[in-house]
């Protein structure tokens, strides 16, 4: 368990910690099942700061940036990386070859910096909207409401890495050579231990809700997925990295949307 932990920190996070690996690949493809877990101790941490900035600004807005850039500090932008990369390549028009060498390129094209501005904008303003409705209907930020909203949004962490980890599900990598080529070959049961074990922590921090949103989650990953194969037959680790992002916004969205249709038919009732 701890090899798994370490070979996560260290691929998805820049804290600087040394550690020996027997074999580094090979630990990562039998560690799939703990990529949820990882996910919600990465998510916990970020949830403290998240907590600690709510706890002292009693600003949900300016919490919910320091959030996100928080996450990309941590993380050294992996996922924004990918996110933007994806979105340069995927979206160029070009051929199969073509779009994996703008995915490889470091420069950001435009659109990048839309998907980017996009994930951004959708994230912030969907789970403040979705915080403000569960925790702090009044808009008034207390101890008691904190701690819970904390511990919302280390779910959400979680949820983004069971996201990845379903992804890696008949994972095909589309270059010959390249890091995404690590993800290919996962043992399927661990891919399945990772969403049983999401399944069941699920609903023990957002409700029975969670269930529904994560395998609307799922379907929309499912098309994303046959999107990029049919582009540029098989995933990169821009497109897999881009997943976590993915996963945010398609998530809240569906917890919001949940909420609401719950509500509306409470009104009509």
């Amino acid at each position: 368990m701890l090899d798994g932990f370490m070979v996560y920190l260290l691929f998805f996070t820049r804290i600087p910690i040394k550690y020996e690996f027997k074999d580094f690949e090979k630990t990562f493809k039998n560690s799939i099942w703990f990529l949820p877990i990882f996910g919600l101790i990465y998510g916990g941490l970020l949830g403290i700061i998240f907590g600690l900035s709510l706890f002292l600004l009693k600003s949900l807005e300016i919490s919910v940036v320091i959030l996100i850039v928080m996450d990309a500090m941590i993380s050294g932008a992996l996922h924004f990386d990918g996110l933007a990369d994806t979105a340069d390549g995927l979206f160029s028009g070009r051929s199969p070859e073509r779009m994996k060498e703008i995915m490889r390129d470091s420069r950001i094209g435009s659109f990048g910096t839309v998907a980017l501005i996009s994930y951004v904008m959708l994230f912030f303003f969907a789970l403040k909207e979705l915080l403000t409705q569960l925790f702090m209907p009044n808009a008034i930020v207390q101890l008691g409401n904190i701690i819970p909203a904390a511990i919302y949004v280390a779910g959400i962490y979680m949820v983004s890495k069971a996201g990845m980890a379903f992804m890696h599900w008949n994972y095909k990598y589309a270059n010959e050579q390249g890091q995404g080529k690590i993800s290919e070959n996962i043992p399927k049961y661990q891919i399945i231990i990772s969403q049983v074990l999401s399944l069941v922590i699920m609903p023990l921090i957002f409700s029975w809700k969670a269930i529904v949103a994560y395998l609307i989650t799922c379907l929309v990953l499912y098309g994303y997925k046959l999107f990029v194969h049919k582009k540029i037959n098989g995933m990169t680790g821009d497109t897999l990295g881009a997943t976590c992002q993915i996963v945010n916004v398609v998530f809240v969205l569906a917890l919001l949307i949940i909420n609401n249709v719950i509500n509306y038919i409470h009104l009509i009732l």
